[in-house]
């Protein structure tokens, strides 16, 4: 039984204190197919669980979309993100080439307020 404890004690000494977590940011995440980056990630790996989209919080986020084989991110500041498989310019960005991470897409509207991702195309209002 002193064993037990003593061991207890030395994990709970050893090992890191977790962060509580009203210190955590809210991330938006992503899973599933990959072969584009479309989960936002910097990679091109199918995630069978969820990962961070990279640069995105839930605090600058108001509306995620996904396409297919992209994804879209409406910010609280009326820019709007996107990433994954821009072959058709679905991105937005003036290129075709596929993006990793979040990229922001040139548009003539001052504050976007609704976007949706179609399966080859992209809508902003």
């Amino acid at each position: 039984m002193r064993l037990l404890a003593l061991l207890a004690a030395l994990a709970a000494w050893a090992l890191p204190a977790t962060p509580p977590a009203a210190a955590e940011v809210p991330r938006v995440e992503s899973w599933g197919h990959d072969s584009f980056a479309e989960l936002g990630d910097g990679t091109t790996f199918e995630r069978h669980t969820p990962v961070t989209v990279a640069g995105l919080t839930a605090a600058n986020t108001t509306s995620p979309a996904a396409g297919g084989g992209h994804g879209l991110a409406l910010l609280s500041s009326g820019a709007l993100r996107a990433w994954g498989d821009n072959s058709v310019g679905r991105l937005g960005n003036g290129s075709t080439t596929n993006s990793g991470t979040p990229l922001a897409v040139r548009t003539g509207i001052p504050a976007i307020t609704l976007v949706s991702a179609g399966g080859l195309f992209s809508l902003a209002a």
